[in-house]
């Protein structure tokens, strides 16, 4: 690797910018200095012009290379034509500046004017003559030329790792990236059902709301009338009454007496034949009514909590079960294969929203024909087999195998073949 001279030290090591430079000056494929640098048309990542060439190698007509540094792809056309990778003259010319002020600089910084040509293996660290002689007597060392390769290859290899594992993050932080966004939607749609729900609570709450006000408006005008009629007819005979206390009073005087006689007959006998308002009419239209609350506003809202919620679906796959009705397939007739989910605790899980699919293999057709979510944790995948044969079924619960799930049946023409002797 180009190493700077020392010229740079008190003006560049502050913040690493060195190092930066220095590693801006190496193809980042061989981890050579670079030679014949050229530069990527799109993302500008500098490479050696031979490495470049490397990359075509086993590529076909109109094929495309990506930049190790970006993944970014280049299209090179036929033989192929590398053209487009422009030559950088400016790093050409840093790098060969450099390397000439690097000659001088390659020297030992205890022992004045002696360059480093040997490797102790014990210290791990280059060494000079002299330093070989007084510091590292007893260790084992080497020529440096002799160790160098070998660290470049291990270099080679170590990076190849290390993109790789780079190329494995990226997918990890996609794949990442990608279930946050499906929070996001699995949110949204989540809100939408709780919304709809509720919505949907609200408005049969109102509608029998209604209905009570009209039943209780309704029982109230029956009452108001019947009390009506009966307070019109005693205002009748109230009127009669009155019409009989004045006639009496402003005749009085001069009534003769046969006439008192007859006034006094009939008016003996007209309250007798005239019906009050008597107390059995009266518990007739009795105040009475009243709302028969059958269950608290306590103990709805209870209910009303139990009957919606939102929560993890943790399922446990190993644990889920499976049934298939019938038992025995018959080809054409439709069957049904229900999957209960359950949790780590082998409980039912209460609610729905799980991803279940299954997969078929073996000789025989089936084609699934809906599946159906009770929204209690079971699952029914209704299947129309299409062939005769045996079929395997397995079933994948939110995307991971269900070991109690995966079972082998067989699928026949006429279903009395299926009759066992017990």
């Amino acid at each position: 690797m180009l190493i700077l001279p020392r010229i740079f030290d008190t003006e560049m090591a502050s913040g690493g910018l060195q190092t930066k430079l220095e590693q801006c000056l190496v193809c980042s494929i061989c981890l050579y200095t670079l030679k014949d640098p050229r530069v990527f048309p799109e993302c500008q990542h500098t490479f050696c012009y031979q490495c470049i060439v490397g990359l075509t190698q086993g590529k076909t007509e109109k094929s495309k290379i990506s930049c190790p540094e970006c993944r970014q792809e280049v299209e090179v056309g036929n033989s192929p034509d590398l053209s487009c990778f422009k030559r950088s003259y400016r790093v050409k010319d840093i790098v060969e500046h450099i390397e000439l002020a690097t000659i001088h600089d390659c020297v030992c910084d205890k022992h004045e004017g002696e360059e480093y040509k040997y490797y102790c293996q014990t210290c791990e660290t280059p060494t000079c003559k002299d330093c070989t002689i007084q510091d590292h007597r007893e260790h084992e060392y080497c020529a440096i030329k002799d160790v160098v390769e070998d660290f470049r290859k291990s270099l080679v290899e170590k990076l190849g790792d290390l993109r790789e594992r780079k190329a494995h993050l990226g997918d990890d932080i996609s794949n990442f990236e990608k279930l946050e966004e499906s929070f996001k939607t699995t949110n949204e749609q989540v809100q939408v059902e709780i919304n709809q729900h509720f919505d949907k609570l609200v408005k049969t709450v109102e509608s029998q709301r209604q209905k009570l006000i009209a039943k209780a408006n309704e029982i109230t005008e029956s009452k108001l009338q019947t009390t009506g009629m009966k307070i019109d007819d005693l205002r009748l005979k109230q009127t009669f009454v009155e019409s009989n206390i004045c006639d009496v009073e402003t005749r009085f005087d001069d009534l003769k007496d046969e006439e008192v006689l007859m006034k006094e007959k009939r008016i003996s006998e007209e309250p007798e034949n005239m019906q009050f308002g008597n107390e059995y009419e009266q518990r007739s239209v009795h105040n009475d009514m009243k709302v028969f609350v059958l269950k608290s506003a306590e103990d709805f809202e209870k209910s009303l909590i139990q009957s919606c919620l939102v929560a993890n679906s943790n399922v446990c796959p190993e644990n889920c079960t499976s049934s298939l009705e019938p038992p025995k397939l018959k080809k054409d007739e439709q069957a049904v294969i229900t999957v209960t989910c359950k949790d780590k605790a082998n409980s039912d899980i209460k609610h729905g929203g799980q991803t279940v699919k299954a997969e078929f293999s073996g000789n025989a057709t089936v084609r699934e024909v809906s599946h159906i979510d009770h929204k209690d944790g079971t699952h029914d995948i209704i299947v129309v087999p299409k062939t005769q044969g045996v079929v395997g079924v397995k079933i994948y619960i939110n995307g991971q195998e269900a070991p109690k799930c995966i079972f082998e049946t067989t699928v026949r023409r006429d279903s009395k073949i299926f009759r066992h002797d017990h």
